[in-house]
């Protein structure tokens, strides 16, 4: 039995500019300024028609995609479904096996949503003083 994907909300325009180099890249200056034009779309068989979008001052092309974290995968997973089963303590096997997919693309999906809940500790801490010092 294939689980349904959980609820997204898809990347309809693109936050910055994935070149590092650029300015945009920034997402506060890419906020500020219409950074980006579109620039078409592609199809593939697992997603459908997706839209590209040009960078204005450096050039650089990205796609909704580029900032999902389902990037450069055949398929979307349900994140939460995933989220429920390490909870309880399901191990990576059982959970494929409960979601009809390989052990390794739930390892993927597992490595995936690890590296995004890092990058939203960080930007989280970022903001946050210390008032005592930490032993």
């Amino acid at each position: 039995m294939r689980l349904p994907s959980g609820p997204r909300r898809p990347v309809s325009r693109p936050l910055f500019c994935p070149r590092k180099e650029c300015p945009y890249h920034d997402p506060e200056a890419a906020r500020k300024a219409e950074w980006f034009t579109d620039h078409g779309e592609f199809f593939t068989f697992a997603r459908g028609e997706i839209k590209r979008f040009r960078c204005v001052l450096c050039g650089k092309t990205c796609s909704t995609q580029t900032f999902s974290i389902d990037y450069w995968t055949h398929g979307e997973f349900d994140y939460t479904e995933l989220l429920r089963a390490l909870d309880t303590g399901a191990g990576l096997r059982h959970t494929g096996r409960y979601t009809q997919v390989s052990y390794r693309v739930v390892q993927n999906r597992v490595r995936r949503m690890a590296r995004n809940c890092l990058a939203v500790m960080d930007a989280a801490l970022s903001e946050a003083k210390l008032r005592e010092s930490l032993a």
